[in-house]
Formats: structure tokens, C-alpha cells, sequence
């Protein structure tokens, strides 16, 4: 009698021990269900051990989710580098029958004028610095350079006729370090210039050879690290180069990866197109024709990296039209593409539509939980 009530313990405590296993394996089962996480190309997926069944189990592709939000924006057109965020709004300049159109939205989508011809000249540049709006464009016959500002869009203050670069060779400008970064579009000999300005009065000229000579690349701030892609020059056509700066001052290549057997691709060939950094990534599309057969359909590619050396072009159908100098904004969870030019009919075509472009749910398979065999429960 005592060899069996020693085995009946023994019994009962393997039982115990079982149904804990259980209850564990359902308490990760359903941890892992409830975490949201949406897991894309670059990133990196181990394979499933099949003897851990309560873990449930990701599809890593990538999934966008493209939709047309309008395609009567009530701007006409908006050039490239002309659309600012301030505080909790967005600002856009517009030209329309030589009257310059200031706009307002909360969102990116709706958008209402705020005031025609704010100064006597046409925008080509705004960033936002110091809480305010910096315009810079020209006036005149002979285009005279000017920069005016602004705290909310409406009333605006003149600044200063006096900058060091001239109306031709005005490319495009960033904020980095709290300040205005004005790069010069040099396509034909020489180095690239780049000027810098805390208040948009006193210029200093950072650099006269940063890059090789190029134009209607992209400048883009990302982890704390300025960025030049893309490009085009007389010399050179266009690129596919990617240079950085932690200064503005001093520039070095950036050497792209594409490791063997990887999804990771080189940054494509690109020269006027857009880029936002959203969600911890540099996303960019759009771009002039490229090829002797002017081939627009890689104006339509989308194109995103977490560290601006692996890059991955994505593969799911894309259905906004090709665009050449487009605007992509950044906001909550989805990337805004506004205007550009639509080259894919006869002559240039100003885009008024508007896109949202952000990631889908993961996609998961069904969870296997375990279920106790009782024909499998040791017997003593």
C-alpha cells in the first residue's frame, strides 16, 4: 500500500506539471497574438522551430496599401521643395496665372487658400526654421533673389535682397542643425556649393566642392546625418550616388550594399523625385524619364531603407500615375504624395491629385496550440 500511494503522488505531480506546461504555452500563444508588428523586406526573419507551436508565425513581405484620397486639390501645381510643416499645419506655395497662392491644411488632405500674392515675387524654395515660414524665390525682370518669412502663413516680413548664389543656380534647401542649408545647382563644371544661414541674413558658403557637379537630387535629414541623392549633370547624366555630410561641410560617399542572396538592392538611378523620412525609414518615388526611350515607369517605383545603404524597391502594385517632381509629406501613420508631373501622355501634365501610401497588417497564419494527450500521460 505504501509502493502505491507513492506512485499516486508521483502521478498526480507529472499531471500538475503537464497542465502548467499547457497553460504556459497558451499564456505565449496569445502574447503573441496581440502584438501589432508589421515586419517589411530589409529586416531580418528567423525560420520557425515547428517543436515551439505557440508562436505564431509572420509573412515578412512587405504590403502597402495605395489609395487616391482626391484628384481635385485645389492648387494647380506645386513645385518640388514648396511645401513646409509649422507647428500642427502644412504650408504650400502655388503659381497660377502669375498670381502666388499661399495654402494652409491640418492633415496634408484638405487644403485651404490662405492668401494670394503675399509678396511681389515667385517662390521657388520654403522651409520651416525658427517657428516661422522662409520663402525663398525672385522678383523682377532680372530675378532678384529675395527671402521673406513668416510665423503663420498670412503676414509676411522681407528679409533680405542680398544672398550670395543667384536665381539659376537655385536647387533646393534643407534644415539641418538649426540651419538653412541652400544647395546651388551646379550641372556643369566644378564642384557642388552649399550656403548656410541661421537667420537668413548672413550666409556662409560651407563648402564650394562637396560632390561632383549635379542638380534635382534630394536633400533629406536622417539620424542626425545630412543626405544628397540622386541627381543629374551635363557630365555625368543622371545618378545614382549617395553622399553625407554630420556638418554640411564635409561630404563622403556613401557606399551602398547589396549582399549576396539579399532583397537589398543599390539605390536606383534618380533625379527629380521626392523622398520623406516616415517610420524610422527614407522612403522615395518619382523622377525624370530615364533611358533613350525616356522610360517613365520607373517613376512609379517605391524605394525605402532604414540605414541609406540597403535599399529595397518595392514589388506590389503601385497605382498612382508616374510623377516627376512629386511632394511627399509625413503624417501619423502614412505618407502623403501631392502633385508632380505626369509625363506618361502627350507633353507634361500637372498632377492635382493626392495618394496615401501606408503598410497593411501583418498577415498571420493560424497559431497551433497544444492540446494534452491524456494517452500520452505517464501511468505508474
Amino acid at each position: 500500500m505504501k509502493n502505491h500511494g507513492h506512485f499516486y503522488k508521483i502521478k498526480i505531480a507529472v499531471q500538475k506539471i503537464t497542465m502548467q506546461l499547457v497553460t504556459a504555452s497558451l499564456i505565449l500563444a496569445f502574447t503573441a497574438c496581440e502584438k501589432e508588428e508589421i515586419f517589411e523586406t530589409d529586416q531580418k526573419v528567423h525560420e520557425v522551430d515547428e517543436s515551439i507551436k505557440g508562436i505564431a508565425r509572420i509573412d515578412p513581405r512587405l504590403s502597402l496599401e495605395i489609395r487616391l484620397r482626391t484628384h481635385t486639390a485645389p492648387y494647380s501645381f506645386l513645385r518640388e521643395n514648396s511645401t513646409v510643416k509649422l507647428n500642427d499645419n502644412f504650408y504650400a506655395v502655388s503659381r497660377e496665372s502669375n498670381v502666388t497662392k499661399i495654402w494652409s491644411s491640418p492633415n496634408g488632405l484638405d487644403w485651404t487658400l490662405k492668401r494670394n500674392n503675399p509678396f511681389p515675387m515667385e517662390v521657388r524654395i520654403m522651409v520651416a526654421h525658427d517657428d516661422k515660414i522662409w520663402a525663398i524665390g525672385f522678383s523682377g525682370y532680372r530675378g532678384q533673389l529675395e527671402i521673406y518669412s513668416s510665423r503663420n502663413g498670412y503676414s509676411w516680413s522681407h528679409v533680405t535682397s542680398s544672398l550670395p548664389f543667384a536665381l539659376y543656380n537655385l536647387d533646393s534647401a534643407v534644415v539641418f542643425n538649426n540651419k538653412i542649408f541652400v544647395f546651388e545647382d551646379n550641372q556643369t563644371t566644378g564642384g557642388q556649393r552649399i550656403h548656410s544661414s541661421s537667420n537668413g541674413i548672413n550666409w556662409t558658403l560651407e563648402t564650394a566642392n562637396a560632390y561632383p557637379e549635379r542638380g534635382h537630387g534630394t536633400p533629406i535629414v536622417f539620424k542626425n546625418t545630412l543626405y544628397y541623392l540622386g541627381g543629374s549633370g551635363i557630365n555625368s547624366g543622371r545618378l545614382n550616388e549617395i553622399w553625407k555630410s554630420t556638418n554640411g561641410r564635409d561630404w563622403s560617399r556613401v557606399r551602398t550594399l547589396r549582399p549576396l542572396n539579399s532583397v537589398a538592392q543599390d539605390f536606383p538611378v534618380k533625379a527629380g523625385h521626392a523622398a520623406v523620412v516616415h517610420n524610422n525609414k527614407v522612403w522615395v518615388t518619382g523622377g525624370f524619364p530615364i533611358g533613350e526611350e525616356e522610360d517613365v515607369t520607373n517613376t512609379k517605383e517605391i524605394w525605402y531603407s532604414g540605414d541609406m545603404k540597403n535599399w529595397s524597391k518595392y514589388t506590389g502594385k503601385v497605382s498612382f500615375k508616374t510623377l516627376t517632381v512629386p511632394t511627399m509629406l509625413s503624417y501619423n501613420n502614412e505618407i502623403l504624395l501631392l502633385g508632380g508631373i505626369d509625363w506618361s501622355g502627350m507633353g507634361e501634365q500637372h498632377v492635382r491629385s493626392i495618394w496615401s501610401i501606408k503598410s497593411k497588417k501583418s498577415v498571420r497564419f493560424p497559431v497551433q496550440i497544444p492540446r494534452p494527450d491524456r494517452h500520452n500521460i505517464p501511468r505508474f
